[in-house]
């Protein structure tokens, strides 16, 4: 029988850990700074894997924006190979939650707004 162990974990909280034998999902990647990123990354040994999600189209901090959060900086490292690991990005060509995401994502656009 396998046991399975769920945890959440707020950035702050990884400081001082190491993960080992993990599965790490950063979810809502958009929101989080180069910092956060760099701090959750260095924590995972060997033996992990991280999943990262999130949505440009989707920033609610103040503070970033779609040239400079954590979700850009390691989109931009999967066009290049990288010795330490493999990484990739799949891109959904709409918003899956429906018509009104769809909705949102396109007049809240700062681009699209001009």
């Amino acid at each position: 029988m396998y046991k399975y162990d769920i945890q959440t974990l707020w950035p702050g909280e990884a400081r001082g850990r190491t993960l080992s034998g993990a599965i790490v999902i950063m979810d809502e990647w958009q929101n989080s700074s180069e910092k956060t990123t760099q701090l959750i990354l260095s924590r995972l040994d060997e033996n992990c894997m991280a999943i990262v999600i999130g949505s440009n189209r989707q920033i609610d901090n103040l503070y970033l924006n779609k040239y400079n959060n954590g979700l850009t900086t390691l989109l931009k490292q999967t066009r290049k190979k990288h010795r330490e690991l493999n990484i990739f990005a799949i891109e959904l060509e709409k918003a899956v939650r429906g018509k009104f995401a769809e909705f949102s994502e396109r007049i809240f656009e700062k681009n699209d707004n001009k």
